[in-house]
């Protein structure tokens, strides 16, 4: 008897799961499920677990995930993904169904689905079914794929395998830096014959980031100006200047410096949102001021960060805009 209970309720969850919205994101149809199975996508789920099977993680970075397509009983279209990620304690991993096309977000969704984190995905394995990668529609994601990638042929078996490395940013953009700046990415210096601080190439490291770059000039008293590029992957709508407005007002809550500015600006044929704040670095050293540019470029929101000490943001502050404007004269379909 309690074990027939058992079955119904977790029959029950898997219905109700495909109510559950992902919340902020209408149009697109998304369900997440940390239960047992989606309603209507059982045989998907199945085949997930003869390939991947039964056994969990709670690291994500460590964690696999089947792709597929599946159509359900109206005739709609679904990209699904079933990890083998759970949180410490749970009994069944994370999986989405989703007919939104943006496919890395939704990757970046599975280990917490109310607050997208992005993380290094070069560690991630991928199962993916031949028939999704030669969908017309949905073949055209599988650069969204970082990490490991394994292709399923019908019989289930694995067949190609290859390693899909981080792409262009997902923006477009062609990230334009100053004139004699030390360029740095995933703790690597990219200038020939140049060197980078420890500190700086640790922050490199960090997986939002595309491009950090730094003036050399600096490093002497340790007082290097430094610019961060970023793609903001939870960016998926065409914002206007109150969303960008509410994003001023949302940072500035949640900052732990001193916001001194926040407000929409418009400038090459953009509206962007610009912030600046100042920080103490604590122990008596100097005060930093730093500028942050959100700005949309297609369907994802670019984000430059100048940093520098506060008493030469008067110069190096013309150099940060500088570097923004390049970067929108740069890349396709940049200033209009």
């Amino acid at each position: 008897m309690f074990l027939a209970l058992r079955i119904c309720l977790r029959r029950i969850l898997a219905i109700l799961a495909v109510w559950m919205i992902l919340p902020g994101h209408a149009p697109a149809a998304t369900t997440y499920c940390k239960y047992w199975y989606i309603q209507g996508v059982k045989e998907s789920y199945d085949r997930a677990l003869k390939v991947m099977g039964r056994g969990t993680v709670s690291d994500p970075r460590r964690m696999s995930v089947y792709v597929t397509a599946v159509t359900l009983d109206k005739g709609d279209r679904y990209v699904y993904l079933q990890s083998n990620f759970a949180p410490k304690g749970a009994k069944h991993a994370h999986k989405i169904l989703t007919d939104a096309t943006d496919l890395r977000f939704h990757v970046y969704a599975l280990p917490n689905f109310a607050r997208v984190s992005p993380f290094d995905l070069s560690g991630v394995t991928y199962y993916v079914e031949q028939a999704f990668l030669n969908d017309q529609v949905y073949g055209k994601l599988k650069d969204a794929l970082v990490g490991k990638v394994c292709v399923l042929g019908a019989d289930g078996r694995v067949g190609e395998r290859y390693v899909q490395k981080e792409g262009p940013p997902e923006s477009g953009l062609d990230w334009a830096v100053p004139e004699g700046w030390v360029k740095v990415a995933r703790g690597k210096v990219l200038t020939p014959g140049a060197t980078a601080p420890p500190s700086i190439l640790q922050r490199s490291r960090d997986p939002k980031l595309d491009l950090v770059a730094f003036d050399p000039a600096g490093l002497k008293d340790d007082n290097a100006a430094v610019l961060f590029y970023e793609d903001d992957p939870t960016a998926r709508s065409v914002v206007d200047e109150e969303t960008l407005k509410g994003l001023g007002d949302v940072y500035a809550k949640g900052c732990a410096c001193t916001v001194v500015e926040s407000r929409v600006i418009d400038a090459f044929g953009y509206k962007i949102l610009r912030i600046v704040q100042d920080r103490g670095a604590g122990q008596g050293r100097y005060e930093l001021r730093s500028v942050i540019y959100f700005v949309q470029h297609g369907r994802k929101m670019a984000v430059i960060t100048g940093t520098c000490k506060g008493s030469q943001f008067g110069t190096y502050g013309a150099v940060f805009q500088d570097a923004l404007q390049k970067t929108f004269e740069n890349s396709p379909g940049g200033a209009p």
